[in-house]
């Protein structure tokens, strides 16, 4: 094989992502120095150089195929991840209390299968409820009496809420209610995937508290 094809050859199956040749241009620029820079040059007759052709457009093939494996493994590691299409059709009617002041009354969990709101029982005290969407039953959660504004976490497994004061936090299938810090006057929230919750309030700049619980603190300064 002559070595310019021989070269081209080894850069293109090189096992280093980093190392290895990414198009034609890096190809066709690794010929020319390798013409340039042996020591030995070795005349090509005719047939010697369509072999050489030959073994140029083989190593441009294999080049080509490794590129389209490699893009179609990028692409495949970066699309989205494709959920099921959900279509929803739920009527509360009575059930949920829209009457709140302090954020929406109504949550729906990040992975699509359950429903949250702020409902009121027959004494007119208001509490949270919770229902999978594919049920039409709902289910009150203990220890939530006073909730307003529910929202998840992005695990999809806590619900979170503001009631006396406080803020909240209770699993969705129910138990003791979780309180996270003081929280008055508070105005809507938002869990993160860093375990951190952001909430608003009327009192004070936009606050951080760790989704465990603890002293709340200015977000970076954030208003």
């Amino acid at each position: 094989m002559p070595r310019e094809a021989r070269r081209l050859l080894e850069e293109c199956l090189q096992k280093d992502p980093k190392q290895r040749l990414r198009d034609i241009g890096d190809a066709k620029r690794l010929m020319e120095s390798g013409a340039s820079s042996d020591a030995v040059t070795v005349p090509l007759g005719g047939t010697t150089s369509r072999r050489l052709v030959a073994w140029i457009a083989a190593a441009a093939a294999v080049l080509a195929i490794g590129l389209v494996g490699v893009s179609w493994i990028a692409y495949r590691a970066t699309r989205p991840v494709e959920r099921p299409l959900m279509r929803l059709t739920d009527d509360l009617d009575a059930e949920v209390f829209l009457d709140a002041q302090n954020g929406p009354a109504v949550a729906i969990s990040p992975n699509g299968a359950r429903l949250a709101y702020v409902s009121r029982g027959s004494d007119g005290k208001t509490h949270l409820s919770a229902r999978l969407l594919e049920s039409s039953k709902s289910t009150a959660l203990s220890g939530t009496e006073g909730a307003a504004a529910p929202f998840f976490s992005p695990d999809s497994r806590w619900i979170a809420f503001f009631a006396d004061q406080k803020l909240k936090k209770i699993s969705v299938e129910g138990g003791a209610a979780v309180t996270l810090c003081d929280a008055a006057s508070a105005r809507g929230a938002f869990w993160g995937e860093d375990g951190n919750i952001l909430f608003s309030s009327q009192r004070t700049p936009l606050m951080r508290v760790s989704s465990s619980g603890g002293t709340p603190h200015p977000a970076n300064g954030i208003r």
